[in-house]
């Protein structure tokens, strides 16, 4: 089993804010983004109300934007998604499905985690 200090579950725009917040508290995230890369925002045509682009900026443009500052700033994006958690006691123990092969797991591989889990 591999022990993982700050895992990050989904792909969107808040999954990459708190792997870019991670990423500078020095914790080194792991980022599963699930089945859709990017979230809905991906299906959004023009975001004309997000600061910094006076001009606005397509949804999957932004999505790209985050993912790679994300990956600039330390953290890990693995494709996957939570088939299955106990988070009874600590460490948490996850399941991830849709490894990819060549990583050395098996498609259920299971995971640790010793981190909080934030409600929202």
């Amino acid at each position: 089993m591999e022990r993982i200090k700050c895992l990050i579950v989904g792909g969107g725009p808040a999954g990459y804010t708190a792997a870019i917040y991670a990423s500078r508290a020095d914790i080194s995230p792991v980022v599963y983004e699930g089945v859709q890369p990017g979230g809905q925002l991906t299906t959004t045509t023009d975001i004309e109300n997000y600061p910094g682009f006076e001009n606005g900026i397509s949804g999957q443009q932004l999505v790209d934007t985050m993912r790679a500052q994300a990956v600039r700033l330390g953290a890990e994006i693995r494709t996957g998604a939570i088939t299955k958690a106990d988070l009874s006691e600590r460490p948490f123990k996850l399941v991830i499905d849709g490894e990819k092969e060549g990583r050395g797991r098996d498609p259920h591989h299971r995971y640790w985690c010793d981190s909080k889990v934030p409600r929202t």
